[in-house]
């Protein structure tokens, strides 16, 4: 007798317990909560930058107070910012970057240099849950100050 009281008391938890699950959910729904099935994203491609001068050089980096690395040029004629070592610097975090440090020489000379935004575009997600993302190209304008 006593192990079908058992029973009887731990199937009526169990069935209080879904009871209370599934009006909490229900009340969350009515009021138009949100929920995302993934925290985070991350984007680890390279960052490309382009000129709006006619440069031989480009130095970039990533990070607070990071010292430009210099680049080297595509075929297709882009420069390319690796999310790593040494363009990444200590404590910055890869995969979600908001700005970068560009240097820009023509001659020798340089001839803009500063921290420039980085603009991502969603892949997907919605208004409250964000989606995969690519990076814009980051334009280095012929109007940014030079030393």
């Amino acid at each position: 007798m006593a192990g079908r009281a058992v029973v009887t008391a731990v199937a009526g938890t169990l069935g209080a317990a879904v009871l209370t699950v599934a009006v909490v959910l229900g009340l969350v729904a009515a009021h138009g909560a949100t929920y995302c099935t993934t925290v985070g994203f991350l984007n680890l491609a390279p960052l490309e930058i382009e000129t709006g001068v006619d440069v031989d050089a480009v130095s970039a980096c990533i990070g607070a107070g990071c010292a430009p690395v210099a680049l080297t040029r595509d075929d297709d004629g882009t420069w390319q910012v690796p999310q790593q070592s040494p363009y990444l610097a200590d404590g910055a975090s890869a995969g979600a970057v908001d700005e970068i440090t560009v240097q820009a020489e023509s001659g020798g000379r340089v001839v803009a240099e500063g921290t420039l935004p980085v603009t991502r575009t969603s892949r997907g997600g919605s208004g409250q849950c964000p989606g995969p993302f690519d990076y814009e190209p980051v334009t280095v304008p012929s109007t940014l100050a030079a030393r």
